[in-house]
């Protein structure tokens, strides 16, 4: 903590003398021409050019200070970022899956660098351009307080131009960003639906949607760039015009006495180089939101590490009567073709179960027997009395209707506290706003509006709503983003405490790292 205020004050007080070194040019401009050149000195012309070489040096020395201080204290804070991620890490106890670590790598190397870059790019930039305005104000103001008051006028006007426009911007970016998220969202239902695309024959309607989007999105982000440049022209031609007008004043002031000409000049070079802190302000606001973003990883990262790590005690079991006991279970088609053979396994309340095994063991099928859909050919399957079991198969299905039948359907008490609870953790929430939906929104067998992933969550949420105490998930976590499929596995990890919860993933890292189940071989 004394070694960042120690920073915070060495480059504060660096920062005020390369200000006030560059402050008195103008000033020496108006001496020049008021007093040195009319009464032909030259010996007042050599004391200004050595004031100014001084002045010059006095910059240079103090902008090198200024640079090897604060990279020394931006490396400072983040070695200390990086060591407080690799601190949390550690403790959490959690081995991380493969897409984890490439998180975790991106935040160390990339995230951490860019929240020091900016933090030194905003207090540099922002405490010089706060005292450069309150300099060259007062300074104004004893030059001439008519051009002084004729700035303050304007600069609002300046100000609210500036903050009107880049609201304006901000807002047509976020549409082309909307845009591009609709058109990858397209590309993804496309690349991991291709096969039900081709069952459905619903080629053009894909075409046509996927122009509809990929031209929505050239029209956004023509607008964005006609914006920027009318943007960026407005604003140059504020900076050149206020000071023009100090000038045509100035000259006035001149031809009735009231100023100097050096006096006006000096006045007029403040005014252009005002003009630059005040921007330099309003374009950090974009720096501070992308700095907030990286911490927003960061802190989402963390929080994830640490719900885990409060959860790794649940789930404990204790000697209990299984809710499912299959003994030498068999299942074939038509007698010949031998799907599973001679499966026998226990499941109990509280437990994780993963089925494992090679593509056509039989995982599917297995599943498919316990939910009562399939009819086993040898064996026996027990289910507790009373005990409901639930299946979320992996085809996407939907029915024509709304979202929320969808969400509902077969549902016999609905619980609209855990379906809003669902749908934030799902995602689901988010992502029908992004696309200006709600559960209210029609939907259909072919529905082109929800993605495969999305289809996912409302299977998955209508399981849960069924209350299930058995609840088998056929490769749930496909298509799904990964910020929702930690999401999901962590509510169920929660979840499971009086429930039987038998997955077939092909996320094995994911999975067994928040889950941790009992693995079972076919």
């Amino acid at each position: 903590m004394k070694q960042k205020k120690k920073y915070t004050f060495l480059c504060f007080g660096i920062i005020l003398i390369v200000v006030i070194s560059g402050a008195p040019m103008p000033i020496l401009i108006q001496v020049l021409i008021d007093r040195v050149l009319p009464d032909h000195d030259g010996h007042g012309i050599v004391t200004i050019m050595w004031m100014f070489i001084v002045l010059i040096l006095v910059q240079l020395v103090s902008n090198l200070i200024l640079s090897i201080l604060s990279s020394k204290w931006v490396q400072m804070i983040v070695t200390n970022i990086r060591n407080s991620l690799l601190d949390t890490c550690f403790k959490s106890g959690k081995i991380l899956t493969a897409q984890e670590a490439n998180l975790f790598e991106t935040l160390i190397v990339s995230d951490a660098e860019i929240i020091g870059n900016d933090f030194q790019h905003v207090f540099i930039s922002g405490s010089s351009a706060i005292v450069s305005i309150v300099i060259y104000l007062s300074l104004i103001f004893i030059l001439s307080p008519y051009l002084a008051a004729f700035i303050l006028i304007s600069l609002p006007l300046f100000i609210f131009l500036n903050m009107r426009l880049s609201n304006i911007s901000k807002k047509q970016f976020q549409d082309v960003q909307g845009s591009k998220d609709k058109v990858l969202l397209l590309l993804n239902d496309v690349i991991h639906g291709m096969k039900f695309i081709r069952i459905y024959g619903i080629y053009k309607d894909m075409t046509k949607n996927y122009r509809t989007v990929t031209n929505h999105m050239k029209k956004t982000a023509t607008n964005y760039a006609i914006t920027m440049t009318f943007l960026s022209s407005v604003i140059t031609l504020i900076a050149v015009s206020v000071p023009f007008l100090v000038l045509v004043a100035g000259c006035f002031l001149v031809f009735h006495g009231s100023l100097t000409i050096g006096r006006v000049i000096a006045g007029y070079t403040y005014a252009t180089a005002i003009y630059t802190p005040i921007a330099t302000l309003i374009g950090l606001l974009p720096l501070l939101k992308q700095q907030e973003a990286s911490v927003n990883r960061m802190t989402g990262f963390t929080n994830d590490l640490e719900k885990i790590k409060q959860l790794d005690t649940i789930n404990e079991v204790s000697n209990q009567v299984p809710e499912i006991e299959m003994n030498h279970v068999g299942y074939s088609y038509d007698g010949d073709n031998v799907v599973v053979n001679d499966f026998s396994a226990m499941f109990y309340s509280g437990k994780i179960y993963q089925i494992g095994g090679p593509n056509g063991s039989g995982k599917t099928t297995l599943l498919n027997c316990i939910s009562g859909l399939l009819n086993i050919t040898a064996g026996s399957i027990s289910v507790k009395h009373g005990k409901e079991v639930t299946l979320v198969p992996s085809e996407p299905f939907l029915v024509n209707g709304t979202i929320y039948d969808n969400l509902t359907l077969g549902v016999v008490s609905i619980d609209n506290q855990l379906l809003d609870e669902l749908l934030k953790v799902t995602g689901l929430q988010e992502d029908l706003a992004r696309n200006n939906q709600d559960v209210l929104s029609k939907v259909s067998t072919y529905t082109e509006e929800l993605s495969l992933g999305q289809i996912q969550k409302i299977k998955f949420i209508r399981a849960i709503l069924t209350k299930p105490d058995v609840l088998l998930l056929d490769e749930i976590l496909s298509n799904i983003e990964r910020g929702s499929q930690i999401k999901i596995l962590t509510f169920l990890k929660l979840w499971l405490k009086d429930h039987v919860l038998i997955v077939v993933s092909h996320n094995n890292d994911l999975v067994n790292s928040i889950l941790k189940p009992s693995y079972i071989e076919l």
